[in-house]
């Protein structure tokens, strides 16, 4: 644009300009009453304005304890990371938000399902939760009503304290008592598994498989031990029996008898001497009943015979008598060492089922050792947690650990926030003036008639000799002044009712 058009374009705007001022003095008793009516409308719009009132509380919370680190790994302490969102979603719970409705009188009773939906949205909308740090929560809130404000803050900070505090003793002692049943569960199944492992020892009283083993062993070396004697044995009978074929034979029933008597005898006296050192089940012992039953069926074999002998004193001849003492000994040791054979062959037999049936047993005894190692581990183990768990309840209790404490409690707020009166008790009269200079300058604007020489010469293409300004006769100039004395009475009149509604404002009538 050159500088020639611009200017022309500020020539139109100042033309536009006087042309509104003329506007305004030829027409200005009418613009006086409309700026008054329209300030007087603006103040009084400020005395109904909506008013905003809010209040706010601020929550500590304090995740510092004395008790924190004395009970490090032995209790556990509530921690939150978020409590901002902690509190967020705690404080516009549907329970909560129900709660303090309820208290503040939002929801009187009587309300539909719908209602009270919207009730408690609108309350939940209008709730603002700030974190101002880590330790400092603001809870803050603002409405219409100066006594609604202060009392639904107030409703909120304390529900949410009660209902934290509430909730971690109601966590705490249900943890405790699920774990206390737990371990009562647990002592019932180990008294079981112990009670099976007594009642399972008492009716299995083999001993172990190591013992029974070792006792196989013994009984199978005494086998062998006893089956070389018997070897032994009946070659010396056959050299005995051989030898006393080369012997007379003189030999009188009496003394025959006598011999086996004295044998016997001497037994006895080993039997016992035995006896008291050890049992009848004794393997020394049962091999002298052996031999003193071998001795008593000689005895009797001896005197079944008849008496062949024509002198009952005759002599016996030493040689042969020995001999036959030695045979009969040894018969007399074979036959019990073939019974003792016989005896331990029995008991070895008998060892041998008995190793069967420990490891039979085994394979239980190992499955109910073990259902005890691990209930007892287990229970041993829900008792350290039932304890950990009475020390987190009792912290809770007592209010250690995260806790949340009013810092600062919600004040009844005196004034409204945002707009306030003063300033359209201020900007009133701004207001009026520069809107009725708008509503002049758009009149002088849509207005038909030419005001501006340049819009005449763009209509009708002809050039403007001079412009003929306007000419103020005596007549006119009192009547301007008449109208101005009654312009400036109708601002002060309009003056003092604006003062007036301003005083009355502040006094309170209003």
């Amino acid at each position: 644009m050159s500088t020639i058009e611009s200017e022309d374009q500020l020539g139109v705007y100042l033309q536009l300009a006087e042309a509104a001022v003329r506007e305004a003095v030829l027409n200005k008793g009418k613009v006086v009453i409309a700026w008054g009516f329209i300030t007087l409308s603006v103040l009084i719009s400020g005395l109904y304005a909506p008013k905003t009132y809010e209040s706010r509380s601020t929550l500590y919370v304090n995740q510092q304890s004395i008790i924190t680190p004395l009970l490090a790994g032995q209790a556990a302490v509530t921690k939150v990371e978020n409590h901002s969102r902690v509190v967020r979603e705690t404080v516009q719970s549907p329970t909560i938000m129900r709660q303090v409705a309820v208290e503040v009188g939002l929801i009187k009773g009587g309300e539909s399902d719908q209602d009270i939906e919207r009730i408690i949205n609108d309350l939940r909308g209008t709730i603002e939760i700030t974190a101002i740090g880590p330790s400092y929560i603001t809870l803050k809130y603002s409405g219409t009503s100066a006594a609604e404000v202060f009392h639904v803050v107030t409703s909120i900070t304390d529900a949410f304290v009660n209902h934290v505090s509430e909730n971690k003793k109601r966590e705490s002692r249900s943890a405790y008592e699920f774990i206390a049943k737990q371990a009562k569960s647990y002592k019932s199944q180990l008294v079981t598994a112990d009670n099976a492992l007594k009642v399972f020892k008492e009716k299995n009283t083999d001993g172990n498989e190591r013992m029974v083993r070792a006792k196989i062993q013994r009984l199978g070396d005494q086998v062998e031990d006893i089956k070389l004697d018997i070897g032994e044995r009946k070659a010396k009978i056959a050299s005995l029996t051989g030898e006393l074929k080369g012997e007379r034979r003189v030999i009188v029933k009496e003394q025959r008898t006598d011999v086996y008597r004295a044998r016997l005898a001497q037994l006895k006296r080993d039997k016992d001497a035995l006896l008291l050192r050890f049992t009848e089940s004794h393997p020394d012992i049962v091999e002298l009943n052996f031999q003193m039953l071998a001795l008593k069926d000689s005895i009797s074999s001896v005197d079944a015979l008849p008496d062949t002998s024509e002198r009952g004193d005759e002599d016996l001849n030493p040689v042969f008598g020995a001999l036959r003492q030695s045979l009969l000994s040894e018969k007399v040791e074979l036959k019990s060492s073939q019974r003792r054979l016989s005896a331990t062959q029995g008991l070895l037999k008998k060892e041998q089922e008995t190793l069967l049936r420990v490891v039979a047993y085994g394979t239980e005894f190992s499955e109910l050792n073990r259902d005890y190692g691990v209930t007892k581990d287990i229970y041993e183990d829900m008792l350290a947690r039932k304890e950990k768990a009475r020390l987190s309840m009792v912290l809770d209790i007592e209010e250690q650990g995260v806790n949340y404490s009013i810092q600062e409690p919600a004040l009844y707020p005196q004034t409204p926030t945002g707009v306030q009166f003063s300033y359209f008790a201020i900007g009133a009269p701004f207001a009026g003036l520069l809107i009725v200079l708008a509503l002049i300058l758009a009149y002088v604007m849509v207005d038909p008639r030419v005001r501006v020489a340049d819009k005449l010469e763009a209509a009708f293409d002809i050039p403007v000799i001079a412009n003929v300004p306007h000419v103020y006769t005596p007549l006119t100039t009192r009547m301007f002044e008449k109208d101005m004395v009654r312009v400036i009475g109708f601002v002060v009149i309009t003056g003092l009712v604006y003062s007036a509604i301003i005083a009355f404002k502040f006094l309170g009538y209003v």
